[in-house]
Order: C-alpha cells, then sequence, then structure tokens
C-alpha cells in the first residue's frame, strides 16, 4: 500500500510538474473518487495468476455484501498501450455508488501511457456474474445500466467536469 501511494504521488508530481492540471492516470482517478478507508481489493497486472484475479473478484464481493466502500483496478492485455479497468463502490447515503473505470493510456495507438484517457462509467449496479468466460475482462462483474459520468481528459466541448 505504501509503495503504490508512493507510485501514485510521484506520477502524481510528474503530472504537475509538467503543466498538466490534472492527471488522466487511471491510479490518479482512482485517488480522486475513492473513499478514504475503502477495502483496497487490489491493483492486479495482466500478467497475475488466475488466482489473483478470483481473490480480487472474491473481496469487491464481500464489500457489495457489506455494503462498504472497496476499489480495485486490473490491467488488461494491451496491443500498443497500456489499458487498464477499475471498480470503485463509494458511499452514497444510505448505500453505495458504483463506478467502473476504463483507461487506455494512448488511444492513438503512440504506445504505453503517453497519451492517457480515463472514462468513468456509473452504474446503477454492480451485478457479480460469479464465474464467467474471462475473469481478466470484467473481473466478473456487469456494470449494470451504466451512463459515462467523466471522461479524462474532458472534452473540449464539455463545459464542466466532475467524477
Amino acid at each position: 500500500m505504501v509503495l503504490r501511494l508512493l507510485i501514485v504521488c510521484g506520477l502524481a508530481l510528474t503530472s504537475a510538474c509538467s503543466g498538466d492540471s490534472e492527471s488522466c492516470l487511471i491510479e490518479d482517478v482512482i485517488v480522486a473518487i475513492a473513499d478514504d478507508g475503502a477495502e483496497d481489493c487490489g491493483v492486479i497486472t495482466a500478467s497475475a495468476e488466475d488466482a489473483t484475479f478470483t481473490t480480487a473478484h472474491d473481496c469487491v464481493a464481500g464489500a457489495i455484501i457489506a455494503g462498504t466502500p472497496f476499489q480495485v483496478q486490473w490491467d488488461l492485455q494491451g496491443i500498443d498501450s497500456r489499458v487498464s479497468r477499475a471498480l470503485i463502490g463509494t458511499a452514497a447515503g444510505a448505500g453505495i455508488q458504483y463506478r467502473l473505470l476504463s483507461f487506455d493510456g494512448d488511444p492513438g495507438g503512440g504506445g504505453g501511457s503517453g497519451n492517457p484517457h480515463t472514462a468513468t462509467h456509473l452504474c446503477a449496479n454492480l451485478l457479480d456474474e460469479g464465474q464467467c468466460a474471462d475473469m481478466r475482462t470484467s473481473l466478473c462483474f456487469e456494470c449494470v445500466n451504466s451512463s459515462l459520468s467523466a471522461e479524462c481528459p474532458k472534452p473540449a466541448s464539455s463545459p464542466g467536469y466532475q467524477y
């Protein structure tokens, strides 16, 4: 956890030093959205063992059942850039608000994370699919009745931006 915070802080400082007003790296968007003290269900690399994905899935499922905030991030096997997803549950009134984040390090195909874009979708509910064909893609959760709530960087035509 300490290492993750150091990396995120380092990335945030890099962004700040480059003149960017906000970082669109998925790690930074997660920090901006997630509740303090949320259950950390992991940060999973694309090369992780299946058991690591199962453990993260079970952690999220447990948080949903308990009605507590959580966060989890996992990398997908990208073709020419870094691709990641995250699920976040935050306190909202008497319940939990679910979000699905989709990250592409360079949608134009330049490679790596040189042009980061993160889209945030609000989910009306988060459906646990149990076992699914490819846990590495969705962590076996479906973001039900989702709506795009934010894009980072925000589109030029968007007058406001909120997570």
